[in-house]
């Protein structure tokens, strides 16, 4: 006790000594699917963590909350019969974010 009433009379100042890294910010993912009322299968993967923090069915569309910011996240749409499967889309979530893929029926010769 003697030392830190010297310490604080001679100026000194007392820091903490945490090491943590701070927390990022918590996002929101919305993914929209365009162009057919069926369930559109999906597959989101933090490419961070290389961690799938979603895979089901969405239809219409679907908010993942809750999710790391300032990582970098790749949306995988899976095929639905009759339909053409639209390419993945890779994000970083620098804030919430809405992606959205359009189904299409190929066309036919």
């Amino acid at each position: 006790m003697k030392r830190l009433a010297l310490l604080a009379l001679l100026g000194g100042t007392i820091t903490s000594c945490s090491t943590l890294p701070p927390r990022p910010a918590l996002r929101t993912l919305r993914v929209v699917t365009l162009a057919t009322a069926q369930p559109v299968p999906l597959v989101v993967r933090n490419i961070t963590r290389n961690k799938v923090v979603f895979e089901g069915s969405v239809t219409g569309s679907k908010k993942i909350s809750a999710l790391p910011g300032d990582e970098t996240y790749f949306v995988i749409p899976q095929p639905v019969e009759g339909y053409a499967v639209p390419a993945g889309q890779q994000v970083v979530l620098t804030s919430d974010i809405t992606i959205t893929f359009a189904y299409t029926v190929p066309v036919s010769r």
